[in-house]
């Protein structure tokens, strides 16, 4: 009987120890703010009760720049994920993109240096997969 005890004691231990804190990652990200944050807590924000050790693990080790680039159908199978919570990291990466598409006013700026080049043009280049030619006239 104590052998049956303790296995099951065992068992809630280890499912405690699987299971995020959710109350500790949201106390992190109001406290030191998202700047500060690591992947981890991001993701666990982000995937909320989808999340699990295992799997924030697993997608903080693809690193950001392939995941920006997955389709769904490739996060579902790479990370081994529904689709829900396929979709809302393509999602977030979907803002991600759109926020840094939002770039200054292109008319009426002057070129003096190769990096006003590099402010006017960064974020439509940022994420292709071959080199480009462009001119400016």
């Amino acid at each position: 009987m104590k052998i049956k005890q303790m296995e099951l004691f065992q068992e809630h231990i280890q499912k405690k120890d699987s299971l995020i804190n959710m109350d500790r990652v949201k106390e992190n990200l109001a406290y030191y703010g998202n700047d500060n944050a690591d992947l981890f807590d991001l993701l666990v924000g982000i995937l909320g009760s989808d999340a699990s050790p295992q799997l924030c693990s697993k997608i903080s080790n693809i690193g950001l720049r392939d995941l920006f680039d997955m389709q769904i159908e490739e996060l579902i199978k790479v990370i081994c994920i529904d689709e829900s919570t396929a979709i809302k990291l393509y999602s977030v990466f979907g803002i991600a993109k759109k926020i840094q598409s939002l770039a200054p006013d292109k008319e009426n700026n002057i070129i003096k240096s190769p990096e006003d080049v590099s402010k006017l043009i960064m974020e439509e280049i940022r994420y292709l997969k071959k080199e480009v030619f462009g001119c400016f006239y």
